[in-house]
């Protein structure tokens, strides 16, 4: 996990730096579109810079005004004019709480702005989104196939790839198994393969069925919101706002975040 960190970090100071070739640089920027999680780091790594520059700029002037005081300490100590000293010292004063003040104001600033610049999606996802839980006597129907059996068997045992390639398939052999889109859609979004989540997601909305047509939705806006596509998210939050469903406080309270 470390060395996986200390690659991103390398990675982006490069890419901030200019320090990549074009290729490079292409090949992150096709990364940031397709790897959510690469983005969520980039993204961090990029606020947490912003801030450092600013506290950076702050110990410069620090610097700076310590540099000037030590000047001025020793002009005192040789210098037999007391008085000039004196008003170098009531200026030096003036000037270190401007400084003061100034360097309050650049950190202050690069922490709201880092903070409340752009809501977390991250959190907002990671406190709504819950797998879609199974009925327990799912799977036990005499109707069910060996293989819509096993993908139960799978999803319940928290085996998402295994059983998300059974649910792809169930859902290609028998278009009308609805709830073999809906889980299929879920799988993906528990290995983290979003993209894939939101057209299993979109193809089942098509099917246009009251049973599983919210449900479908509100994994749908959250997946949008997971890929930082807050317009996209906006808009699907606010059609299922619309409907009678289940989900009305959850979409209420993401919206109220995310702004209308």
């Amino acid at each position: 996990m470390e060395n996986k960190e200390l690659e991103y970090t390398k990675l982006f100071d490069s890419y901030f730096n200019n320090e990549l070739s074009v290729e490079e640089k292409e090949l992150v920027e096709k990364r940031l579109k397709e790897d959510p999680e690469f983005a969520d780091n980039f993204k961090l790594h990029k606020e947490l810079s912003e801030v450092l520059a600013f506290r950076n700029k702050a110990d410069e002037l620090r610097e700076k005004l310590k540099k000037i005081q030590q000047e001025v300490e020793q002009e005192q100590s040789s210098s037999g004019t007391i008085q000039n000293s004196k008003e170098k010292i009531f200026n030096l004063n003036w000037w270190f709480r401007v400084a003061a003040i100034f360097i309050l104001i650049c950190v202050s600033t690069a922490l709201i702005y880092y903070f409340t610049s752009k809501p977390d999606v991250n959190d907002l996802f990671d406190k709504y989104y819950r797998p879609h839980v199974l009925a327990e006597n799912r799977g036990l129907s005499g109707n069910d196939t060996a293989m819509t059996l096993t993908a139960y068997s799978f999803y319940k045992s928290k085996n998402y790839k295994e059983a998300g390639a059974l649910f792809l398939k169930i859902s290609i052999t028998d278009p009308d198994d609805l709830q073999a889109f809906l889980l299929a859609g879920i799988c993906s979004m528990e290995i983290k393969d979003y993209n894939t989540a939101i057209n299993t997601f979109l193809l089942l909305q098509q099917k246009d069925n009251i049973l599983y047509n919210s449900t479908s939705q509100w994994y749908l806006g959250l997946c949008y919101l997971k890929t930082n596509n807050i317009t996209e998210a906006k808009k699907v939050f606010t059609e299922l706002q619309q409907e009678e469903s289940g989900y009305k406080i959850e979409v209420n309270d993401i919206l109220t975040v995310l702004g209308k």
